[in-house]
């Protein structure tokens, strides 16, 4: 299952992550080990790296790419919530129309349960990897692999 916003987003979010990365080598960031970036609530988050304070700093002095990057990291959240949804969507009027009453409840109950998706990425020596995280809903599909870079 594919939309507009999906590709949208992967190509939003290969562009980003390249520019961030060359960002990162041409500071002298070391990418071993890893570098985790994460959406949080006050913006962009860095996971435990030795050279965290560096890249706070890296992303002081380059706002608009990373703002477009947090962006970036958004949409594909935001695709991948709408993709779920679809499925639900369409798995519950089959249900539906099969006569599966309490099935198709219980999918509304698990759409409206469904716990928030969390979305960052890690950049290593010789990768890009998306990070989506969340409890995946039973009979849900993990999406990290629909969107990996």
């Amino acid at each position: 299952m594919t939309s507009r916003l999906a590709d949208k987003a992967s190509l939003a979010i290969m562009d980003t992550a390249l520019q961030v990365q060359s960002t990162l080598n041409a500071a002298g960031i070391s990418l071993n080990p890893p570098i985790d970036f994460k959406v949080s609530a006050d913006g962009l988050a860095v996971g435990n790296h030795p050279m965290a304070p560096q890249i706070q700093a890296l992303m002081t002095d380059h706002p608009d790419l990373f703002k477009q990057y947090r962006d970036a990291l958004l949409m594909t959240a935001h695709a991948t919530v709408l993709q779920r949804a679809e499925q639900s969507h369409t798995e519950y009027y089959t249900a539906y129309d099969h006569g599966h009453i309490h099935q198709a409840d219980q999918m509304i109950k698990r759409l409206r349960n469904a716990t928030p998706i969390e979305v960052g990425q890690r950049f290593g020596n010789n990768d890009i990897e998306l990070l989506l995280t969340t409890q995946v809903p039973r009979g849900w599909p993990s999406t990290a692999q629909e969107f990996s870079a």
